[in-house]
């Protein structure tokens, strides 16, 4: 898993990554983004999403939903 490392202290993961730690396909994190029940920490200029691995482990409660 390649993380990246922010100034704030985030660990973050690409969409690929989240996927596979929350047992999901792409697809499915990307309908989550877009029916707001996830929310990426950050977008790179060339829109690739990238999320805290922490926020998403929180999220695993809620898989049921996504």
């Amino acid at each position: 898993m390649s993380l990246q490392d922010e100034p704030d202290g985030a660990r973050l993961i690409t969409t690929g990554e989240a996927a596979r730690l929350l047992g999901v396909s792409q697809p499915t994190l990307n309908r989550a983004v877009r029916r707001g029940l996830l929310q990426p920490t950050l977008t790179t200029p060339g829109g690739h999403r990238r999320f805290d691995s922490a926020e998403l482990s929180a999220a695993l409660y809620f898989e049921d939903e996504i």
